[in-house]
């Protein structure tokens, strides 16, 4: 089975759904379509559980695959933080002054 994040799996789910983001937004009571795109594309502001809940029902998904795309998601953005705190801890020169 390929990869997908959870973005392009819900990307994929409301086009089989034959839904426009416009038509997605008001069903879950979101202001923008813009929003939508961006948890398609895993960019913006962070998809709130009880949405991902109202998206599940709406494209009549699997919610197995749904919470492992999820869990995925976060462990890489807990990964990426992690990295970025150790490159800072690093020291700059590992010669010590004598």
């Amino acid at each position: 089975m390929k990869s997908h994040s959870l973005g392009t799996y819900l990307k994929s789910a409301r086009r089989k759904k034959r839904l426009t983001a416009v038509e997605v937004a008001q069903c879950v009571g979101i202001e923008s379509p813009l929003t939508v795109l961006a948890w398609e594309r895993d960019h913006g502001e962070v998809l709130p559980l009880t949405v991902l809940r109202q998206l599940v029902s709406l494209y009549e998904l699997n919610v197995e695959r749904v919470f492992d795309l999820l869990l995925h998601y976060q462990i890489s953005r807990i990964d990426v933080k992690f990295k970025k705190l150790v490159e800072r801890e690093k020291p700059l020169s590992t010669e010590h002054a004598t």
